[in-house]
C-alpha cells in the first residue's frame, strides 16, 4: 500500500508539474503571436504604402482598447481598413500611431526611432521603426 501511494505521489507531482509548464508555454506562445500580429500590420501598412495601394498613405493604430487598427490616409475612428483583436492579456506603450508616407514607405514622425513596447506583464518587447520605415522586433 505504501508503494501505490509513493507512486500516486510522485506521478501526481510530475502531473503538476507539466501543467505549470504548459501554462508557461502558452503564456509564451500568445505573447510572440501578439508580436507577430503587430509586426505583420505594420509591415502590410508599409508595402501598401510603397506601392501607393489606394493612393494615399497608410499607417497603423496602437492605442485602441480592443484591437491594432490598419488605415490608409489619416485615421478616422468609424473607417479603416483592417484590424486585429489584441491579446486580453497584451498592453501597448509608446507611439500610438505610424503613418507610411505612400510611395517612400517613410515615416516622418520617427525621425529618431519611433518604439512600441508589447507587454504581458511579464515579458516585453520592443518593436523599433526609424526615419526609413524599417521594422525590427
Amino acid at each position: 500500500m505504501i508503494e501505490v501511494l509513493i507512486a500516486l505521489a510522485i506521478f501526481g507531482f510530475l502531473m503538476v508539474f507539466g501543467v505549470i509548464a504548459g501554462i508557461d508555454t502558452l503564456s509564451r506562445y500568445n505573447f510572440h503571436a501578439e508580436i507577430d500580429n503587430a509586426a505583420a500590420l505594420l509591415q502590410k501598412a508599409r508595402s501598401e504604402a510603397i506601392n501607393n495601394i489606394g493612393g494615399a498613405a497608410h499607417g497603423v493604430r496602437f492605442d485602441d482598447a480592443s484591437y491594432i487598427i490598419s488605415f490608409i490616409g489619416a485615421y478616422s475612428p468609424p473607417a479603416y481598413e483592417y484590424k486585429i483583436a489584441k491579446n486580453f492579456t497584451a498592453t501597448y506603450t509608446g507611439t500610438a500611431e505610424i503613418n507610411f508616407d505612400q510611395l517612400s514607405g517613410r515615416v516622418p514622425a520617427c525621425a529618431t526611432p519611433c518604439t512600441v513596447t508589447v507587454s504581458d506583464g511579464v515579458r516585453n518587447n520592443i518593436i523599433t521603426i526609424n526615419y526609413e520605415g524599417g521594422i525590427d522586433y
